[in-house]
Formats: structure tokens, C-alpha cells, sequence
């Protein structure tokens, strides 16, 4: 991020004053920002001589209103120029750039600054950013900015050049750049003996850089790019340590904000091996202006979103959410503090450890434990809370039930009638209860299955999403026993089978030969009521399976998902050829659900 912070606007000086007159006095116009769906030229004819006046327009979906700008100081924060460098996002005539510049202000936010121009002009540059999937805003300014903001280019971009004679910073942000292209959410370096690797994950698999090293590189060079980036790139106050050793298991997080049109937090883990150092660094996109992903958008169906949206009307009790590292309960998390209704009129308070992703109408509170001393770290997560129960709270995330600190909160604001927000490492709805039990985390039975205790549960997990443009049949896939015991089983259950694709592995050039576009949820979620809480009550966490399942329609063609297990979840998908059926054996084996099913049905 160049660092344009505000800083109060000094008087203009008698100079300024002259240059510029009305970018000072003029009193702001009605303005309107121009999204990346809407298009320039619908607007009518009023308005585009409007903004040829130095107006701006504003979307009616958005309604963020830019006043003029009058001096360097007030130019909004950005990343970087769009319509100068080696390969502009836009380009402007020579002679209008002492007139016009448009600057990238972050999350695919484009401003558009200019000192008097042609709408015509205005239309075209408007025109060119949304083509490339940036939503525009329209400000005036002196010449004299728009001078000064382009010296500022050749100021940074010195900067940025000596920073990058670093070899280390060189290849991070060559590996970074590469990771948000191929839609990487893990950056993975190894040290293994005297080489070094770079692997990412891409649509939930591992996988090589691609190219002639195929990510090899010298063992030595991998860690120096380990060190260099925690040394020099951890974020004040979030790192486990302020030095890189080998020898130890660190964490930090990175802002990292080189690549246009992307902010991200990188959360940095290091750990020791008996050949050398290993680092994973998860991509967060973390721009404040993203659209908040919704439940249907990340895969959920209408049934399982009627529950998110009878949680977010429930007033108290915990929500907690479970699955395996990386399965995106965080984000579901975000999703529906950000989709609910409730939210602005609510005070929402989150503890973290570390703060991943900004949310929207939350506020959230840092926290950084100790691995080393679990006792200091209680004592700091005791006293957020502590801190909460006196800040007249509604909401309250308190992130990961680990132990019996978290655990103990959780309880805490649910008790008191407030409503908990969670994760919980678990594999399987099933599987959510045994793990708050267990002598790590130290929950009661009796307290877990108390009245308005547990409001929501949710397992998920995600699985890639099949290229639509490659995909095969199963007539096409030749010798893999896999697929043609799943077809026969299928067969067997009278299934239709003639929507399903599996998984093309050669890909195309539309997913890069790897045959994925992305990734969906699948899931399996409960609204405990007394009939399931008493079996879980007693123990009997098998007859509460039953419960649960009893509600099922038993047709595995329907959406309706209650009642359903995520392999059968996973199973709807893949008779709607989105994902490959393989991917089932993430959560059951084909045998063991066709015997359940062919039961079931009898």
C-alpha cells in the first residue's frame, strides 16, 4: 500500500488559490459512482453533461458520494496509477495526463481524478475499467494534484525498485502473484535436505509450480525467503516471535498489498522438520469493499439457508460451526454476522486470534496466545471476555472452541442470553458434541443440551467444483475402477446417472489442465430440539444419528438437505454434474452408504 494516509488538509496557500479557484470553493456537486455492471453511456444526457462539468455520478446500489478534491492530502488511498506505468489498465492521451489520472483504490475501485475533460473522454475511461471488472468513481481536481499524484508515482515506483533488487522479496512476490492467479488458497515452501520446494493448493489439492523448475529451488534460498518475509513483513503485534529461527514453530501475519486490485493478509506458519523448515502462508482477501459472499453462492442449498436465516432471528444460544482446517468455517462465520438483518441494530463483538478477515458491522478484538504459556494465554482471553460481559453485547464470535477457556465463554453468552458465534474442529455433525465433551475442552452433557443452549449446527466442508467446459461422462473415463463401482452402485440405488461428469485429467485450457473451476460447500446441519437432545443427553449419541436422520425425504435427487449426511450432499451435487462423485469418499466409503441406504429404504 503506498502510504497516502489522511492527514488534515492544510490551508491552501494564495498560489493554490489562484490555480484552482473552483476545485476550492465550488460547492460539491451531486455526484454518482458509476459501478462495474452499470454502463456510462445509459446515463441520460443531463447527467453526462454533468459530469463533463466535473460532476460524478453516483450508483444507485452504492451511493458513496466523493467530494472534490482540493488538495495532494485529500486524494484517497490508493495502490497504484491505472493509467500510467509500462502496461496501463487505461489509457489516456498524452495530451490530457496533466488532466486526468485514474488511480486503483483497492478491491477493484477505480477513482477517475480529473482538472475539466470531455465527457466523451470520461465515457471512454469509464467504459475501459468496467470491461475489465473495476467499478468506477468520479472526482475533480486541480491540476496541480493530478501533478502531484503522478510525481508520487515515480516516487514509490524508486522505492518499489529498490526493494525488489532483493532476490527474496523478488521471488515471494513472484510466488504470491502466482498463487491469487491460479486462485491458490495455501502457499506452501519447503525445505527438505539441501533442495527446496514451492507447492500450492489449488481447488483443495497440492500442487507443483508449474514451470521448467516445477517450484525446485536451493534449500537455502527457500528459507532466506521464509526469513526474509517474518523478519521484515510481520504485521505489529502479530507474530509469535520478531526473528526468524529454523528451530521453532512461529506464526505471524503479512499485509501484503503489492498485486493491483488485490489486498491481502497472509497468515504465516512456519514449522520445524527434521530436514529443514516448512512455511504455510494462507491467501486472505481482505478488502473492505468485496461483496459479502452469500450462503447460496458458496453452495448451500435454499433448505440448509432457511436454517442460517432461523439462527440469525434467534436471539441467543450458540451457533457453531465445524469441519477440518481450511473448510471455510471463518468465512461462513463472516457471511452471517454481514447477511443479518439484525447486525446494524446489534452490538457484534469478535475475539480472534489472529484477525483474519474485516467484517462488516463487527467489532473485533485482537488476541495473541502463547503456545508456550497456555496460562498467560487464558489470561488474556478471560480478561476480552470479561471485557465483553460489561459491553452490553448481543453477538459475540469467540472463534475456535480449543479449551475450556473458549468453551467456558461460549457457555457464558449463551447463559446469559446472548447469542455465541464458534468453530469447532470436527469431522461430522456427529462428531461435534464428542469433541465439546471430550477432557480437552471440558463441556457438560447436561449444560450442552440445556434449554436454548445450542440454536445452530453445521458441519462443512469444501470439495472442487468440475470445469464445465471439460468434464467427462463416465463412458469417457476408460479403467478406473473407482468410477465403475460407483456407477454400479448407482444403478443399483435406481439413481439417474446421465447428468453426472467426473473429472477430465488432462483439463482444458479454460481451468489451466487441472480440470477444476473452484471450489463448493457441502454440508450436513441440525437445529437441536428436544427430541435429538435427549439422546444426546443420556449418551446415546447413536440414537440421536437416528433422530437426525429421520427427517431425511430419503430422495437423493431433492435439495431438501434436512435430515441428510455431507456425503449425500456431495452425491446431489454430483448427479447434477457440478462435482465429481469421487469426492464422496471424503466422508463415507461407497459400500458402507449403499448398505445404509438400500436399509433405510427398506
Amino acid at each position: 500500500m503506498w502510504p497516502f494516509a489522511k492527514k488534515p488538509a492544510p490551508e491552501p496557500s494564495r498560489r493554490a488559490q489562484r490555480v484552482a479557484p473552483t476545485s476550492i470553493k465550488r460547492p460539491p456537486l451531486a455526484a454518482r459512482d458509476v459501478a462495474a455492471n452499470d454502463g456510462f453511456d445509459t446515463r441520460s444526457a443531463k447527467e453526462v453533461e454533468e459530469l463533463s462539468r466535473g460532476g460524478r455520478l453516483v450508483s444507485q446500489q452504492r451511493a458513496n458520494e466523493l467530494e472534490d478534491i482540493a488538495t495532494f492530502a485529500d486524494v484517497p488511498r490508493f495502490h497504484r496509477i491505472l493509467s500510467a506505468g509500462d502496461q496501463p489498465i487505461v489509457e489516456v492521451p498524452v495530451d490530457r495526463r496533466d488532466r486526468l489520472v485514474v488511480i486503483d483504490s483497492g478491491g477493484r475501485n477505480a477513482v477517475v481524478i480529473h482538472a475539466g475533460v470531455d465527457a466523451a473522454l470520461l465515457n471512454s475511461i469509464v467504459g475501459s475499467l468496467r470491461e475489465r471488472n473495476y467499478s468506477s468513481s468520479v472526482a475533480r481536481a486541480a491540476s496541480e494534484v493530478i501533478r502531484q499524484i503522478q510525481q508520487s508515482r515515480i516516487k514509490n515506483e524508486a522505492r518499489g525498485m529498490a526493494r525488489q533488487q532483493t532476490p527474496y522479496v523478488a521471488a515471494m512476490h513472484e510466488w504470491i502473484s502466482y498463487a491469487v492467479e491460479n486462485r491458490a488458497t495455501d502457499i506452501h515452501l519447503e525445505v527438505r535436505g539441501s533442495a527446496g520446494y514451492v507447492r500450492f493448493r489449488i481447488d483443495g489439492e497440492m500442487e507443483p509450480m508449474r514451470g521448467d523448475k516445477q517450484g525446485k529451488e536451493e534449500a537455502t534460498f527457500i528459507e532466506k525467503c521464509m526469513s526474509s518475509l517474518f523478519n521484515n513483513e510481520q504485521a505489529a503485534k502479530s507474530g509469535s516471535d520478531s526473528m526468524f529461527e529454523r528451530d521453532q514453530n512461529l506464526y505471524c501475519m503479512v499485509p501484503y498489498d503489492e498485486i493491483p486490485g488485490h489486498t491481502l493478509r497472509l497468515r504465516f506458519q512456519s514449522l520445524k522438520g527434521n530436514e529443514g523448515p516448512k512455511t504455510v502462508l494462507r491467501l486472505l482477501h481482505v478488502d473492505e469493499n468485496l461483496p459479502t459472499l452469500t450462503f447460496e453462492q458458496a453452495g448451500y442449498e435454499p433448505s440448509m439457508v432457511e436454517l442460517w436465516r432461523q439462527a440469525m432471528h434467534t436471539p441467543s444460544g450458540a451457533v457453531l460451526i465445524a469441519g477440518v482446517t481450511g473448510s471455510g468455517k471463518s468465512t461462513t462465520l463472516k457471511s452471517f454476522i454481514e447477511l443479518n438483518p439484525n447486525t446494524p441494530s446489534s452490538n457484534v463483538l469478535t475475539v480472534e486470534d489472529p484477525v483474519e478477515y474485516p467484517i462488516r458491522g463487527a467489532h473485533q478484538v485482537p488476541i495473541q496466545r502463547d503456545l508456550a504459556n497456555p496460562q498467560e494465554s487464558a489470561k488474556r482471553f478471560s480478561e476480552v471476555i470479561s471485557a465483553f460481559m460489561r459491553s452490553d453485547p448481543d453477538v459475540v464470535m469467540v472463534g475456535e472452541i480449543r479449551d475450556r477457556f473458549s468453551s467456558n465463554a461460549a457457555q457464558q453468552l449463551a447463559e446469559t442470553g446472548h447469542m455465541a458465534l464458534g468453530t469447532v474442529h470436527a469431522h461430522l455433525l456427529s462428531g461435534i458434541v464428542p469433541r465439546l465433551v471430550n477432557t480437552e475442552i471440558g463441556m457438560s452433557r447436561a449444560i450442552l443440551t440445556a434449554p436454548n443452549m445450542l440454536t445452530l449446527l453445521a458441519y462443512q466442508a469444501l470439495v472442487p467444483k468440475l470445469c464445465k467446459h471439460c468434464c467427462l461422462p463416465a463412458s469417457e473415463i476408460q479403467g478406473d475402477h473407482q468410477v465403475d463401482m460407483i456407477v454400479q452402485i448407482l444403478q443399483q440405488l435406481n439413481l439417474p446417472i446421465e447428468r453426472m461428469r467426473w473429472k477430465n485429467p488432462s483439463g482444458c485450457s479454460r481451468c489451466n489442465g487441472r480440470g477444476t473451476a473452484g471450489l463448493t460447500v457441502v454440508a450436513e446441519m441440525l437445529m437441536p430440539d428436544e427430541e435429538w437432545l435427549s439422546p444426546i443427553r443420556d449418551g446415546l449419541d447413536a440414537k440421536a444419528v437416528e433422530v437426525y436422520r429421520s427427517r431425511s425425504d430419503g430422495d437423493l435427487t431433492s435439495p431438501n438437505m434436512n435430515g441428510k449426511t455431507v456425503f449425500e450432499h456431495c452425491l446431489y451435487k454430483a448427479l447434477n454434474g457440478l462435482v465429481d462423485a469421487r469426492n464422496c469418499s471424503d466422508f463415507d466409503t461407497w459400500p458402507r452408504f449403499s448398505r445404509h441406504h438400500s436399509h433405510r429404504r427398506a
